[in-house]
């Protein structure tokens, strides 16, 4: 017969160890071996990924002496080469036992196997042996209760099957048992009670199902162990260990900029604000980034699956398709577990997500960063200029859909955060878009006083290795305030979320987050907006003589500059509005006597008139006087050196002139002018002069 022909639902765990004793032994030991149902890819990053089952099926054996007698029972141990991280179920009160969801089942019940048997073994339903963490049995070395279980055979089913009462036909046995953490990579099955098939060719089968652990990248091995007064009753044939697992890295993620070039921040100008991404205004688009996630093999991005307990269970055989795995409700469960689903054995808390960290951003009354509410293919944009994601209804039914269910301000310990969020239904609203029209598809973020922020992508839908591509935009008004040099915008990709996850056993509850994964630090800047600014060099500067610096020289004589500065945004090209903001100057003197005699800086905003130049309007001043007060400033008098005007707008220009109103020893009403050097440079952090030994590259 087929190996999953199971014939027999076993009752669970029986726990007095001197019942044990009391048992019938059968005549001829039961043969069985050890096997695994698969060994599927791991994500090595995951930090509760599910094994394959690992599973021992039994032949032979003889009959027992009575025909419904109660039968042996045995304890089954598996242990892991990972650390085990399944939720934990630990009781508040009596023996405190770290009752886990990893559960042993006998003959694969409920699932899709005929039965040799109608209503037992493989056709049996779900039926849990009711134990609780909080059972506490004096004077006996088994910590929990087991359930009587009796086998019997009819003539035409020579079979033993088994039975919850010693009346013939009356029922099936428990044929679920919840395992006990009882050391950090071992889980604990007490008082499984074990009859032999005796009929050839009928196999029964012990089945360890929704076990997690910590892969890492190595391959995930289970063995079984069999203890107690009877576990002479098994004779294993052939290695008791075996490969339920490989650790491979499940995700790559990339960065990458709208310029190709993930290794410098996206560039903006704070003179051209961005557009609505469409055709007919591409030629600024808001365009930051594109955040990828790439799985690295099939099934490693999952959804959460079903959640409620299966008509038919699907027992692990092949690739792991969902973060869920076999729901088994009647398990014991303690109130302090944490986790969306922790009443739910089995149930993950939600499909596989994306997280990206955000830092340093500017504050949204400077500029509002967004991300697509969906995973998308590239920046296209749809009829109105946004890009576009599947649509509302398509989630859960698309080839591979991912879709927000959290942007906050929080950056950190998003486990608890995200707990609500985990279904279909629980996204977040939507913001405006990014452009004049409010688009559903596009959610602002809004970062904490620090700069920080966090968007979360779940998956809903996964196919093969395709991969999941979230678009990230900017929106911000003409003239907007730069970021700061030091901290340039940055976002760190990783699966998540990457709350804490336990490792070992527990006398209190312990939260566990599933799926959870390790922090990674891939990522890179995101962007910078330089000023709306034009840097202007005049390289020359002089008011020596116009203060008397020795006896010799009059007060009243001597050398003088002038200064004029224009706004050259307006043109008969339209390239800037005349009635456009504009902005300030902020003069800076540098002395060739050395930093303690520069002037101070001053800015003309505060200038009696024109200090604020719109494009068409110039502003001229005597450096004497560079606020045009109508007297002469002794800080700035007797002063030799050059002058940087960095200037809140673009397009300025500048001219100077030197002049002479004669002296002693001084020529007598001589001038001479020169055009401002327009400084060059710009890039992220606002740095006009380049680094490079090729030169300044000024241009006029």
């Amino acid at each position: 017969m087929n190996l999953r022909t199971v014939v027999l639902a076993l009752a669970v765990l029986s726990l007095f160890a001197g019942l044990a004793s009391a048992q019938v032994t059968q005549a001829a030991p039961i043969s069985c071996s050890v096997l695994a149902s698969s060994a599927p890819s791991m994500r090595a990053e995951g930090k509760t990924e599910l094994t394959g089952d690992v599973y021992f099926q039994c032949s032979g054996g003889a009959a027992p002496a009575a025909p419904a007698s109660q039968v042996p029972a045995v304890d089954v141990s598996v242990t892991y080469s990972a650390p085990i991280t399944s939720r934990q179920f630990v009781a508040t009160t009596g023996n405190k036992l770290p009752f886990t969801d990893i559960a042993l089942v006998i003959d694969d019940p409920n699932s899709t196997t005929s039965p040799l048997v109608a209503g037992f073994g493989s056709g049996a339903a779900l039926t849990v042996c009711a134990q609780t963490p909080t059972t506490a049995v004096a004077g006996n070395s088994n910590p929990i209760a087991g359930c009587p279980t009796y086998s019997f055979a009819t003539a035409t089913a020579p079979v033993y099957y088994v039975s919850s009462k010693d009346t013939l036909g009356t029922g099936t046995a428990a044929n679920v048992y919840q395992g006990i953490l009882t050391s950090a990579t071992t889980v604990t099955f007490y008082s499984v009670p074990v009859v032999s098939p005796v009929t050839a060719g009928v196999l029964r089968r012990y089945r360890v199902v929704n076990a997690r652990v910590t892969p890492g990248s190595a391959s995930i091995s289970a063995s079984v162990a069999i203890s107690g007064p009877n576990a002479s009753q098994l004779v294993f044939s052939g290695s008791q260990t075996v490969v339920v697992g490989q650790g491979n890295t499940g995700f790559v993620t990339t960065y990458t900029n709208a310029s190709g070039n993930a290794a410098v921040a996206q560039l903006f100008s704070s003179c051209l604000p961005p557009t609505t991404l469409g055709a007919a205004q591409a030629t600024n688009p808001p365009n930051i980034a594109l955040l990828t996630f790439t799985p690295q093999f099939n099934n490693a991005a999952r959804p959460i699956g079903a959640i409620a307990a299966p008509v038919t269970a699907a027992y692990n055989s092949g690739a792991i398709t969902t973060e869920s795995a076999i729901i088994l409700p009647a398990l014991s469960t303690v109130s302090g577990a944490s986790g969306l689903n922790a009443g739910t054995p089995g149930a993950a808390d939600g499909g596989t997500r994306f997280k990206a960290v955000f830092a340093n951003l500017p504050k949204t009354t400077v500029a509002t960063v967004y991300v697509t509410l969906y995973n998308v293919s590239s920046f296209v944009a749809d009829a109105s200029g946004y890009a576009v994601g599947p649509p509302a209804t398509a989630q859960g039914s698309g080839t591979n859909v991912a879709v927000l269910n959290k942007a906050t301000a929080t950056a950190t310990a998003e486990g608890a955060a995200l707990a609500a969020a985990s279904g279909v239904g629980n996204v977040v609203s939507a913001g405006a878009g990014v452009g004049t029209v409010a688009d559903p598809q596009i959610v602002a973020l809004a970062p904490d006083s620090s700069g920080n922020a966090l968007a979360v992508w779940e998956v809903q839908a996964a196919t093969a290795k395709t991969a999941y591509t979230f678009a990230v935009y900017i929106k911000y008004a003409a003239g907007v305030a730069p970021t700061v040099a030091t901290a340039i915008p940055t976002v760190t990709l990783s699966a998540g979320p990457d709350s804490p996850a336990p490792i070992s056993p527990s006398v209190t509850p312990v939260p566990v987050q599933i799926p959870n994964f390790a922090a990674t630090a891939a990522g890179g800047q995101l962007f910078n907006i330089t000023p709306c600014q034009t840097v202007l060099l005049f390289p020359y500067v002089t008011t020596y003589g116009t203060q008397a610096a020795s006896g010799s020289i009059p007060t009243k004589y001597g050398w003088n500059t002038g200064v004029s500065i224009a706004n050259t945004g307006a043109d008969p090209f339209g390239t800037v509005s005349p009635t456009a903001t504009g902005g300030a100057c902020t003069l800076y003197f540098y002395s060739s006597t050395g930093a303690a005699n520069n002037p101070p800086t001053v800015s003309t905003a505060s200038a009696a008139s024109g200090g604020t130049l719109t494009a068409g309007m110039s502003y001229a001043f005597s450096v004497t006087d560079p606020l045009n007060t109508g007297t002469v400033q002794s800080a700035y008098s007797g002063f030799s050196g050059y002058m940087f005007a960095v200037c809140n707008f673009s397009y300025a220009h500048g001219f100077a002139y030197v002049v002479s109103d004669g002296g002693f020893l001084l020529p007598t009403n001589t001038a001479m002018g020169y055009l401002a050097d327009v400084v060059t440079g710009g890039g992220a952090g606002a740095t006009f002069r380049p680094t490079a030994l090729t030169g300044e590259g000024l241009m006029q």
